[in-house]
């Protein structure tokens, strides 16, 4: 009999566990913080070759500056270098990317940085994990 409590407690711990991962998967971290989804963890998704709505549904929004402070005087480099390119920019307060377009319309190039300094919340260290596990 002490057998089959054992077992029994194992699966419902298990089922649990997985009740729990579901409902933060689908229910509370797609409503947790801003409409935009720029930050690091979201930006090692892009890849060269990457058509632009496919780019724009990773960040969740078109290109432009998303952070709280929009009109702060940010230093962009123009990448004149290559004026065959198209220069998109996402920017938040976590980070953001520079992502160049081909004529193709497609990725050719993208530069991913992140923003200096700033403490994390309980919910930002949640997400943290949550994006990293989903990445890998």
């Amino acid at each position: 009999m002490r057998k089959h409590g054992v077992k029994l407690l194992v699966l419902v711990i298990t089922v649990a566990a997985a009740v729990g991962a579901a409902a933060v998967h689908f229910g509370w971290l797609p409503f947790a913080g801003s409409t935009h989804r720029i930050n690091p963890y979201t930006s090692i998704k892009l890849r060269v070759g990457m058509p632009r709505d496919k780019v724009e549904a990773i960040f969740g929004v078109p290109s432009g500056n998303y952070s709280s402070e929009p009109n702060k005087d940010r230093i962009q480099g123009r990448g004149d270098g290559r004026p065959e390119l198209l220069r998109e920019d996402w920017t938040s307060d976590e980070g953001g990317a520079v992502v160049y377009f081909g004529p193709d319309g497609k990725v050719a190039d993208f530069t991913l940085w992140v923003a200096p300094g700033g403490k994390m919340t309980a919910q930002e260290r949640i997400r943290k994990w949550y994006y990293w596990l989903t990445v890998w």
